[in-house]
């Protein structure tokens, strides 16, 4: 049984950014199965529920069909400029690669760290594992698998078990301007539904509508009452602390679209206003300006909903 309301297919197509995390849940109640999940992130950065279904198991085929119907709804044909983030359930991979070629699949970093922990275990390690999920240049990212490797040897193949370019921001695509390594909105999305999922199937389904009704007529009143023009809080508290951090940049102008922004125990940057980029790469990948591309703007005395 697959659901996907009309309000919430309308609102991703015109709304939101083309990242969708899926995930499956066990069932608790009397009839066991799994609740098949995917969900996006609105324009506050928030959980957005996109669709549902209720399988027997998961495996390639239940996971392909679920698939096939969301991807009829959300408009992803092959995949190009979407992103997917997901476990590591091998008939969802399947599934993924099968019907979306053209996709970027990320792999959810948490998930990947819960492996690698198996066998390497220490605060040190957690924290240098971290660190390559979150490394935003290449050159980040290979300076911090050494400080891995320096911490316990033959750890570097372990972390390479996954290739990166699932798990770390130095190598994800720029195009849908989110640079999450986690699948977390599906956990916040689960976490709603816990006791839902203890009742029978068709009332945790009423919940379920139950939820997705509420959750919409809130989050209207919430855009209404709290967004600053294109802007929800959790953007701007972005803004702000960009806007805090770029007190730490300098700024070089030697002409045309390029500037050099200096930042303090942080190198140099190029922030390019035209292409909207900076070579550390925040503001390439969330399409929120970063503090170099903040002090970029307040010398040129730019105003930041032109950005």
């Amino acid at each position: 049984m697959y659901v996907c309301f009309s309000t919430m297919k309308l609102g991703f197509v015109a709304g939101c950014r083309r990242v969708i995390r899926v995930d499956g849940a066990f069932l608790k109640g009397a009839y066991k199965g799994v609740l098949l999940v995917a969900v996006g992130r609105d324009a506050n950065d928030q959980m957005y529920p996109l669709a549902w279904a209720v399988v027997e198991v998961e495996k390639t085929e239940t996971w392909r069909w679920y698939l096939e119907e969301l991807q009829s709804d959300m408009q992803i044909g092959s995949g190009n400029r979407f992103t997917f983030i997901l476990d590591q359930q091998k008939g969802l991979l399947n599934a993924i690669k099968e019907l979306f070629p053209d996709a970027e699949h990320r792999r959810c970093a948490r998930h990947v760290y819960a492996n690698f922990r198996k066998d390497n275990r220490g605060k040190e390690l957690q924290r240098a594992f971290w660190k390559c999920a979150k490394a935003t240049t290449k050159a980040d990212f290979i300076k911090a698998l050494g400080e891995l490797t320096d911490i316990k040897q033959r750890t570097r193949a372990a972390v390479l078990k996954v290739h990166p370019q699932f798990w770390s921001k130095a190598f994800f695509k720029e195009d849908n301007k989110s640079d999450v390594v986690d699948n977390n909105m599906c956990e916040v999305f689960n976490g709603l539904i816990v006791d839902s999922r203890h009742k029978a199937i068709f009332s945790m389904l009423e919940d379920l509508r139950m939820m997705c009704g509420r959750r919409t007529v809130a989050r209207r009143t919430f855009a209404d009452e709290k967004f600053v023009g294109d802007f929800g809080p959790k953007i701007l508290e972005k803004i702000v602390a960009s806007r805090e951090g770029s007190k730490r940049c300098r700024v070089l102008w030697p002409g045309g679209a390029g500037y050099e922004v200096e930042e303090e125990d942080k190198g140099k940057f190029i922030v390019d206003m035209n292409r909207r980029t900076c070579t550390y790469k925040c503001w390439n990948m969330t399409g929120v300006p970063c503090k170099r591309a903040v002090s970029v703007i307040k010398l040129r005395k730019e105003k930041m909903n032109t950005m």
